[in-house]
């Protein structure tokens, strides 16, 4: 007990030494509160929905609109076609482009399987095929006599459903953007329809800048007949032709030909042809022109030819003493072959031979042709 009130005493005692070292108690300040500052919200704003955007609309496609003479090529075109259910093939080739009466015209040479030559003609409003020759081996401008009407193959305006008469039927214009993959390819065509009073058709298609590219045949009943497409095109191509050319032996007054391959290109003027091939010595003994003879021009008429010289020939005659009948018979041999015919005559620069003093061939006489004792020379 003496030891808890000792204790006790001695807890007193230190509470009052440390009084005794802070004698005065200063009360923590009292913080006033700061005012928080009050926020006035901001209004939520209203948001005014986009509008929903307008679909853009699909462009009207252009009509299509095409003058004829797209439709006339421009440029000289070669064409190879396929022809069906023959499976032959043809070549068309412009022969000869010309300008006649206003018209422009176009002359084709087909090599093939129906060889013939065509002459077309375009005066503004229409292209029409005016003239077919068929078998024609020779070369010669069809175009100052050949005919200003025939078939219409393609008339102006090129519009839907116009029409316009052919022998033995109309043609209309069925199509002005006929999509058609042919063997040059996937063209856009006008297309063609011509029906006939007994009832066939015939569908051809024009691609512009190049012209017809195809052609279909139907009978009566609707069935294809036969088809022609263009296979190929290309500018400016020319074509190859065999010529005999026939002189005289200056020793024994036999006649003998030489056989040469030409290239007839367009406009090809044979005049030149012939003189230059005519002029160049063969062989030995055989008797070429005189490089001073001209060749005025060549004229078929009436089943005839006719070769205008230079009045050079008649000197170079004059110095072949008695060879001056079988150089003309070569020469006759030379063009009447070549031209398909059997009478073949022969002025001086626009005259007769009878108005020269040194020969007596009358006007109005002629020779024939005479190839069947002519033999190939072997140099």
């Amino acid at each position: 007990m003496k030891g808890l009130v000792t204790l006790l005493c001695a807890a007193t005692a230190l509470v009052v030494a440390l009084g005794a070292c802070n004698p005065q108690t200063t009360d923590a300040p009292v913080i006033a509160p700061v005012e928080t500052e009050r926020l006035t919200p901001s209004p939520t704003p209203i948001l005014t929905p986009s509008p929903t955007p307008t679909p853009a609309s699909t462009p009207e496609p252009s009509p299509i609109h095409y003058e004829i003479d797209q439709f006339f090529p421009k440029d000289n075109f070669f064409f190879q076609y396929t022809i069906r259910p023959s499976d032959d093939s043809e070549g068309s080739y412009v022969e000869y482009r010309a300008s006649d009466g206003g018209d422009d015209c176009i002359q084709r040479r087909v090599k093939g399987g129906n060889p013939r030559v065509e002459v077309y003609r375009f005066d503004g409003e229409a292209i029409r095929r005016v003239q077919t020759l068929k078998n024609v081996g020779y070369t010669y401008n069809l175009i100052p006599k050949s005919p200003k009407e025939g078939e219409v193959l393609l008339k102006a305006p090129i519009e839907l459903d116009a029409t316009w008469k052919v022998e033995g039927g109309e043609s209309r214009i069925t199509s002005l953007d006929h999509n058609v993959k042919l063997p040059l390819g996937r063209m856009r065509t006008v297309e063609v329809l011509t029906t006939y009073d007994d009832g066939t058709k015939l569908r051809r298609l024009f691609y512009p800048s190049v012209g017809l590219v195809a052609e279909y045949a139907y009978s009566a009943s609707g069935d294809l007949v036969r088809s022609i497409e263009a296979n190929q095109y290309e500018r400016d191509r020319a074509f190859s032709q065999t010529i005999h050319f026939f002189f005289v032996d200056e020793t024994d007054r036999s006649i003998y030909y030489i056989t040469k391959s030409v290239k007839v290109a367009t406009n090809t003027d044979m005049t030149k042809v012939f003189l230059e091939r005519l002029a160049s010595k063969p062989g030995k003994n055989l008797i070429p022109l005189s490089s001073s003879v001209r060749i005025n021009s060549i004229k078929l008429h009436d089943g005839a030819v006719t070769i205008d010289f230079s009045s050079a020939l008649v000197r170079q005659m004059e110095l072949s003493r008695f060879n001056w009948r079988p150089f003309l018979q070569a020469l006759s041999n030379t063009f009447g072959e070549y031209y398909q015919v059997d009478r073949v005559y022969f002025t001086l620069d626009g005259e007769g031979f009878a108005t020269k003093e040194t020969f007596l061939l009358m006007d109005g006489e002629y020779f024939g042709v005479e190839t069947d004792e002519a033999r190939p020379f072997k140099p």
